[in-house]
């Protein structure tokens, strides 16, 4: 459980989440990663046209149930390896949010 806590930083602008993403995969997931200490995501759309970064975002947005103005992307947005800045939610919720999907 520690990797996952030291994985979500919260600061004074919001919570920050490193994470690598797969995209094209067959279907939506999220997993941590205990050699990256950090999350993999899988997205199923694209990386072109800014359609996978569209798809991180909106995963965000419903997994940890705000809006999609509250999730950005601050880092990497032409890379697999990317931050995500998500604002109006505690670092709690998201440690909460994470274990109902499974992951400890």
């Amino acid at each position: 459980m520690e990797g996952i806590r030291s994985a979500i930083v919260e600061r004074e602008e919001g919570i920050i989440i490193d994470i690598y993403v797969t995209p094209n995969a067959k279907r939506r997931g999220i997993a941590y990663n205990r050699w990256r200490r950090g999350f993999e995501v899988k997205i199923d759309e694209k990386a072109a046209h800014g359609r996978a970064n569209d798809a991180i975002i909106a995963f965000f947005s419903d997994l940890f149930e705000v809006e999609r103005s509250s999730v950005r992307i601050v880092k990497g947005f032409k890379s697999k390896q990317k931050r995500i800045e998500l604002k109006g939610v505690r670092r709690e919720d998201i440690i909460k949010s994470l274990k109902m999907y499974g992951i400890d």
